[in-house]
């Protein structure tokens, strides 16, 4: 029994190491391709568990093309809210805690002529795993995702620290307990009086 203890603390501690010596990021993946807009995907990795995911257009008359995320690589994700249609400044998508997932952006507009930027952000409940500022055409920024021309990711960067849009479950039972407080508040003053 005390050798399968060590060897599942051997194990537990080598996971550890690998998992901390990851250094991805969000990174783009492929080349664009047109839809009724044009899409792009990314991958999200190397920033440990994450089941959140979020993006905010931060250039005025600049839209995702509703749904702004799509095409998970894992099953258990999918896009929980977007603000708009058929475009949208705001997406979230929710899913199965993961440490690696692909998934596309999708974008109003020509994807040769558009100049844009965004943030996005990875949690994990309501830890921030990451906040990038992704730029997209844009004069002054310099491509830094090698073979991708046109992309410039900033990792650590934001126009503001944004808190997760709670999950529809999350609103529906703080619903449930604002309206069980008023009831019970209600019962009370009854039975004072």
């Amino acid at each position: 029994m005390k050798a399968l203890s060590r060897g599942i603390s051997f194990v537990t501690v080598a996971l550890l190491l690998i998992a901390g010596s990851a250094s991805a990021t969000l990174v783009v993946v492929g080349d664009p391709f047109d839809t009724d807009s044009w899409s792009q995907q990314f991958n999200e990795s190397g920033v440990n568990l994450f089941n959140h995911m979020q993006i905010f257009m931060n250039t005025a008359l600049d839209y995702f093309h509703t749904p702004g995320m799509s095409g998970f690589s894992n099953v258990g994700w999918t896009e929980i809210y977007d603000n708009g249609t058929p475009t949208s400044t705001e997406a979230v998508a929710h899913g199965t805690a993961l440490v690696n997932l692909n998934f596309y952006l999708n974008f109003a507009g020509v994807k040769k002529t558009d100049q844009f930027m965004f943030t996005f952000q990875a949690y994990n409940g309501n830890t921030l795993r990451e906040s990038a500022d992704c730029y997209y055409r844009t004069p002054g920024k310099l491509d830094n995702q090698p073979g991708y021309p046109g992309w410039h990711i900033e990792t650590g960067n934001t126009w503001g620290q944004v808190t997760p849009v709670p999950e529809p479950i999350s609103m529906m039972m703080l619903g449930c307990l604002g309206a069980g407080m008023f009831v019970a508040r209600k019962l009370r003053g009854k039975r004072a009086a």
